[in-house]
């Protein structure tokens, strides 16, 4: 199995003055499909008026999406979704 593999990105918006509005950063994971790497936006999902969509995972700053990359993806954390685990066994003999 390959390494896991991230890219982060800045993103800024300017607005028709050419001034800088907003700042996000945003995480892309490299993937392979039949042994040809591609490069993937990191999402999440968001519902809103009755329907549910992803959207690209974004943060304010550079540092928040390191520690994303560091604590989450690269110790394979689960997001969005639910673990059950057993955590007690009792025996009623």
């Amino acid at each position: 199995m390959k390494d896991k593999e991230f890219k982060i990105f800045e993103e800024s918006y300017y607005d028709k003055y050419g001034n800088v509005k907003e700042v996000t950063f945003f995480i892309k994971e490299k993937r392979y499909f039949l042994g040809i790497p591609y490069w993937k936006s990191i999402t999440h999902r968001e519902c809103g008026y009755g329907d549910c969509y992803k959207v690209k995972t974004r943060f304010e700053t550079e540092v928040g999406a390191i520690n994303f990359v560091k604590n989450i993806l690269c110790k394979n954390v689960p997001k969005e979704s639910h673990v059950v685990k057993e955590v007690n066994n009792i025996n009623c003999s």
